[in-house]
């Protein structure tokens, strides 16, 4: 569950933003959504840069990116040798953090659909971001080719940008203390047909965020049906029914 944007000047991007906290290790986590056109055989086609702000000044200091454990090798001085071990990093200067594997859980809990697929989620915790407890932050997005992930570059900038990137989207803003969609942690859900969802939402937060909404991410639909934007307005406030 992800308050969503259009990547601006492209309606067939779509990238999400939400919170979810753990209370046993206190390492709570950002996760990010992401939609794009078309499907990829696998992630490492693409690297997609989020570059983030954390601390109001500007400019972009930290930037999560999904990567392989072979596409990965080049920023330490290694020949690359994509692989598929599919994962999350973080840049915080000066380290490289893996975070965590892609869609948040590996193969042999889930079959989150990595491979030939269009959607992913990418998971950075508090300790990767260099955070102690959780802040608004503003973000940018920018596509970069697999075989270069980190294609924004290593110096905090005010654009989310690169030479090489083939696209760039935002900067937009999330506030965790401020959710316009509260999915009280829950993530990964089996998509069943029929099956009910409730979620807690804010339409003024929505608006302060400049959300257009819920994106729901459908892992196993699909290309067409993978991505799915339920709009929430005050009509739906007090629930659904009526006389």
């Amino acid at each position: 569950m992800h308050t969503i944007r259009h990547c601006r000047g492209s309606p067939t991007c779509t990238t999400g933003v939400n919170y979810r906290p753990d209370p046993v290790s206190g390492d709570d986590e950002y996760l990010f959504g992401i939609a794009s056109y078309g499907k990829w055989g696998t992630p490492s086609v693409v690297a997609y840069n989020i570059c983030i702000d954390t601390d109001g000044d500007g400019k972009f200091d930290k930037t999560v990116f999904n990567t392989d454990t072979g596409s990965v090798g080049p920023l330490f001085g290694f020949a690359p040798n994509p692989s598929n071990g599919y994962f999350t990093a973080v840049l915080n200067l000066p380290l490289v953090f893996i975070d965590s594997v892609l869609n948040l859980v590996g193969a042999a809990a889930a079959d989150t659909g990595v491979l030939d697929n269009n959607v992913m989620i990418l998971g950075a915790h508090l300790s990767s971001l260099g955070l102690a407890a959780p802040t608004k932050i503003t973000y940018g997005i920018a596509v970069c080719p697999g075989f270069e992930p980190l294609c924004t570059g290593f110096v905090p900038g005010a654009q989310c940008t690169g030479g090489d990137a083939f696209a760039s989207f935002g900067p937009y803003t999330y506030d965790p203390a401020h959710p316009g969609v509260d999915g009280q942690g829950k993530v990964l859900l089996e998509d069943l047909d029929g099956s009910a969802l409730q979620v807690a939402y804010d339409t003024q937060n929505l608006g302060a965020n400049a959300s257009l909404g819920l994106l729901l991410l459908h892992h196993h639909n699909t290309t067409d049906k993978t991505a799915e934007t339920v709009v929430l307005d005050d009509l739906f406030a007090n629930g659904f029914g009526g006389d």
